[in-house]
């Protein structure tokens, strides 16, 4: 494992879980997209985040993305003046040298390429300003490949975001190098790691934003408290700690909460219309009343209370007992009597009513019972015998008896407490008044009181049935004597301190404990709504909290670390490696800082004591040069092995760079597609001679116009003009065989023939002359260089005057077959045989295959 590889395992084991889940997937190749994004956001909102390891062995070695090469560009519309229709095919591999002279379209199908390719420079594809059409969009359908994919063709807007792997150079691009600060394009496979994780941290923000919106929605409607209130305190101060206890705290709320607020309203109005002084009466009148409703509580207390009912049951008791004792000493008394009953309470009563009659009626005057021979029984009107005077004797004798009086007394005592019990006014008109007085100012205590007088009013009527047990349970237990003369109390303290300042602070305090209660029954009303609140304060702390999870800074400085230690110095080696090779001197890359992990670097002259831009330092062919070396850097760098793209990329070099430039091109067409555009004939063959050194492919593509003018036309092969000796010789033996195949067509005229001839001997005896400059001239002096080779002098000197009569007969012969000048009638000339054109082309092949040798030595 690379040492930036363990770095970054070893940083990724402080990240949170589902960062190194997601560092994973991108280690083994995954793409997270919106969905992934959203998950995770959902999950860490749900506040999971199970631990997860992360290691980079499904990484090792693994290549952020497959190459990327350009197929075709077809079906071009109203792309600059570019002929429409036209298909510009590439090859897969090796050199693509698409040639075009000023002006022929070549550079509208390199803008294409440059939009989406990864370019330092933009350029906009302009449709053809002189084309009539409501659409005047450019389209163009452009055909890539995808390592181990099927072909993709789209319309050139709207290609796959892979293209952008593809390098584009030109003049602009170059330029851009030189005067701005341009990323660092080489990433190491861990190092996009940072990235996507980057990318994934901005996502699931993204998504988070949207939750904490939906949250921020679903905000609940507070009640509408006073806001200086405890209420209020406690809405501002909720938060997803809230518990539901503090909730149901919150929101208590009276019974009576209604009544209470009607009550102190009321009070508040009367304190508001009455001002201090009658306010002072009005509290000293409530007091009296409070003392009055007091007092007959207390009364009540001490006439019907338990004391009071005790002892009226104990005398009731203590009546029956005296009673049953004289019962039963008025029956021992009687002896043995004709009836049974004798000193019951029907047979007293039945006693007590004779001695009434007797005393009032019968025989007024004398003593109850009377006796004598004349005496008759007041109640029967029969004589009275002497046993019958006896036994009355002995009835009185009982009834006037001790035990008898005693149980008299008892009865009449216990009949009395009944009465004076039964005779207690439950609630005088007084009473009455002060409660109804009371009851405007505080409607609890009277409704306390109403509920105690309703309980002694019960007593009574338990003691009129006689059964004392149940009036001594209607007892009420806590009586509010005491509660009412507090109040009386404070109410005439509250008087007695009254003035302008107690008045205003009196009515402020009936005002708040209206708000109060009111805010109380608003509390009670919203306890659900509140519960959902806290809820959603929670959901959003979570959301608030998996949201500084998201924050890249941390991945920004140590990608930014990685990058310096590691990416830095390799890309610095490497572009000096690339100038050095393009003969650029003291040249450097300077490290300028960036963002996001992603650094920057301009080039700067190594030791220089003044600060100039480089453009104005840098010959027009240094600049060049330099642009070259920064595209070559970043090719060189570029694992996946991408197309290249370069559009005439040796404007302004010397012939020295040139070659360097071709061979290098040539390099990189080793292992990579390379595209070139060019114009320069030069450049052609120094191309074709690189890729000959470095055996690779030459694709022959030409841009060029068409009979109207049209630019744009496509060909597969490159134009005459550009071909060295041996390309042209090819040709030649290609058309030879087409004029041998059209000369046995029967349609096929002398005039036809004739015509063809003399256009493939002109071509002939230009390709003696252009091998005559390549291979002899050429051999000891480079034309294109200015520049004399001495060591192959040698090819001059073994050149015989055999080998020039030969050239110099087959030039001339060649010469007549040409229609340059007039044919004389008299010479009556007639084209050669196509045996005869064979046999020369045939010479001319030989001949220079012989000074070839010359030159091999």
């Amino acid at each position: 494992m690379s040492s930036i590889a363990s770095e970054l395992v070893k940083w990724a084991g402080d990240r949170r879980g589902w960062q190194r889940r997601v560092l994973s997937r991108l280690a083994q190749g995954e793409t997270l997209g919106a969905a992934d994004h959203r998950a995770i956001a959902e999950q860490l909102a749900a506040g999971d985040d199970p631990q997860a390891t992360f290691t980079l062995a499904a990484a090792a070695g693994r290549e952020t993305s497959g190459a990327v090469g350009l197929v075709e560009i077809a079906q071009t519309v109203n792309v600059n003046a570019l002929a429409a229709g036209e298909t510009l095919t590439f090859a897969p591999t090796g050199l693509t040298v698409v040639y075009g002279d000023n002006g022929s379209g070549k550079s509208g199908y390199a803008r294409l390429i440059k939009q989406i390719s990864q370019a330092r420079v933009t350029e906009q594809v302009l449709p053809d300003i002189f084309m009539d059409s409501t659409d005047s969009s450019p389209r163009a359908e452009i055909v890539i490949s995808l390592r181990g994919q099927e072909d993709i063709r789209r319309q050139w807007t709207d290609v796959p975001p892979a293209a952008s792997r593809i390098g584009f150079f030109d003049e602009s691009c170059g330029e851009a190098f030189l005067t701005k600060e341009s990323e660092v394009t080489y990433r190491p496979a861990e190092l996009n790691l940072f990235d996507g994780l980057s990318r994934a941290c901005d996502g699931v923000r993204a998504e988070i934003d949207r939750l904490l919106g939906e949250n921020e929605d679903r905000a609940a409607t507070l009640p509408n408290v006073s806001p200086d209130g405890q209420a209020a305190r406690f809405l501002h101060k909720l938060s997803r700690s809230t518990t539901d206890d503090e909730v149901a705290y919150a929101c208590r709320v009276a019974a009576d909460v209604d009544a209470e607020i009607e009550r102190l309203e009321r009070e508040a109005h009367a304190l508001q219309a009455s001002g201090p002084v009658h306010e002072r009466e009005r509290l000293e009148g409530l007091a009296s009343a409070l003392d009055v409703l007091a007092n007959h509580l207390a009364s009540l207390d001490k006439r019907l209370g338990r004391d009071a009912i005790t002892a009226l049951a104990e005398k009731k008791v203590k009546a029956e007992q005296l009673r049953a004792a004289a019962t039963i000493a008025a029956q021992e008394s009687s002896g043995d009597q004709p009836v049974t009953g004798v000193g019951s309470e029907t047979w007293r009563a039945l006693w007590e009513a004779a001695r009434s009659f007797s005393e009032t009626d019968a025989y007024p005057g004398d003593t109850f019972p009377r006796l004598g021979a004349d005496s008759k029984c007041v109640l029967c009107h029969q004589d009275l015998s002497d046993e019958a005077q006896a036994r009355l004797r002995r009835f009185e004798a009982a009834v006037q008896d001790r035990t008898e009086r005693q149980a008299q007394a008892a009865e009449s005592d216990a009949t009395a407490a009944k009465t004076q019990v039964q005779s207690v006014t439950i609630e005088p008109n007084e009473v009455a008044v002060a409660f109804a007085r009371v009851q405007r100012s505080d409607q609890t205590l009277t409704l306390q009181f109403r509920e105690q007088i309703t309980a002694f009013q019960n007593v009574v009527h338990a003691i009129e049935d006689g059964n004392l047990t149940d009036a001594l349970d209607g007892v009420p237990s806590d009586s509010q004597t005491n509660v009412l003369r507090a109040e009386a109390d404070r109410v005439r303290a509250s008087a007695a301190q009254l003035d302008e300042t107690a008045y205003e602070r009196q009515l402020r305090g009936i005002e708040t404990r209206i708000k109060e209660n009111q805010d109380s029954r608003l509390m009670a009303d919203a306890r659900a709504a509140i519960l959902g609140e806290v809820a959603r304060l929670a959901e959003r702390d979570r959301l608030e909290a998996a949201k500084r999870q998201t924050r890249t800074n941390a991945i920004t400085a140590e990608a930014t670390r990685l990058t310096r230690e590691y990416v830095t110095p390799e890309v610095q080696r490497c572009f000096a490696k690339e100038a050095d090779n393009l003969l650029l001197e003291r040249v450097i890359l300077e490290d300028k800082g960036g963002q996001k992990g992603q650094l920057t670097n301009k080039p700067a002259l190594d030791g220089a004591k003044r600060s100039y831009p480089m453009d104005n330092v840098l010959s027009e062919g240094e600049q060049t040069a330099l642009g070259l070396a920064g595209f070559f850097t970043d090719t060189t760098l570029d694992r996946s092995y991408s197309a290249i793209v370069l559009d005439d990329p040796v404007s302004s070099l010397d012939h020295h760079r040139r070659a360097r430039v071709a061979a290098r091109l040539a390099d990189f067409a080793r292992n990579r597609q390379v595209i070139i555009f060019t114009h320069d004939h030069t450049f052609v063959v120094d191309l074709r001679l690189a890729a000959d050194e470095f055996g690779v492919g030459v694709a022959e593509r030409s841009v060029e116009r068409g009979r109207d003018e049209t630019p744009g036309i496509c060909r597969a092969e490159h134009p005459w003009s550009t071909k060295d000796t041996q390309r042209r010789l090819g040709d030649l033996r290609h058309d030879l065989a087409q004029i041998k195949k059209n000369k046995g067509d029967p349609a096929f005229t002398s005039e036809q023939y004739r015509k063809e001839v003399s256009h493939w001997a002109g071509n002939l005896s230009e390709t003696w002359e252009r091998g005559i400059r390549e291979r002899v001239l050429g051999t000891v002096f480079d034309l294109s260089a200015m520049e004399l080779r001495p060591k192959n002098f040698r090819v001059l000197a073994k050149i015989g005057e055999g080998d020039d009569e030969q050239f110099q007969a087959s030039y001339h012969r060649i010469s007549r077959w040409v229609a340059r000048h007039d044919k004389s009638p008299e010479l009556n000339y007639t084209p050669p045989d196509v045996a005869d054109l064979e046999k020369e082309l045939e010479f001319v092949r030989e001949w220079f295959a012989r000074i070839r040798k010359y030159e091999q030595g």
